[in-house]
């Protein structure tokens, strides 16, 4: 059966227009990398800040158990899910607020987690508290007054992690 060119250019354009329909839904189903918005920065002690999208910033650090080619001493772990709001630390302790969510990804809606404290020393993680009870903590523990907490996103290192993407 022989075609003629329009035939050929009108199937090539059909086909074309087949596979960006289904490049476009793929796109909208699963997530592509890191976001322009996405950093990572170092606190202290190997513990990172990770910010995987806007309802994803966590405080993670390496896991010196297990190798991977992500961290170089070991396998990233979770300290502090998601979502932590507000971050602030001293030579010894991490202090965070989180949100925590419930329902599917899409609906979720944001609550009071409480504040936790990291010793970085003994990397052992103290809280949820509430507001009360961290102030009284903090002062048990000789941090006082308590680590003042800056939102995540407007602290200064991530601003200089995410302007280090387009270097």
């Amino acid at each position: 059966m022989v075609r003629s060119r329009s035939q050929v250019f009108a199937a090539i354009v059909v086909l074309c227009g087949i596979i960006g329909a289904l490049a476009v839904m793929c796109r909208m189903m699963v997530p592509i990398g890191p976001g322009i918005a996405d950093y990572h920065y170092e606190i202290r002690n190997g513990y990172v800040v990770v910010r995987c999208n806007s309802k994803d910033r966590s405080i993670r650090r390496e896991s010196p158990t297990t190798q991977s080619a992500n961290a170089p001493s070991g396998r990233w772990e979770t300290v502090i899910p998601r979502d932590m709001t507000a971050i602030g630390w001293d030579l010894r302790y991490i202090a965070c607020e989180r949100r925590a969510f419930t329902g599917p990804w899409k609906s979720e809606r944001p609550h009071f987690d409480g504040f936790y404290l990291i010793d970085t020393k003994t990397d052992k993680v103290l809280g949820p508290f509430l507001e009360s009870e961290y102030v009284e903590k903090s002062k048990q523990l000789g941090i006082n007054p308590p680590i003042k907490l800056v939102p995540t996103d407007k602290h200064p290192r991530a601003a200089i992690a995410r302007e280090e993407k387009f270097r």
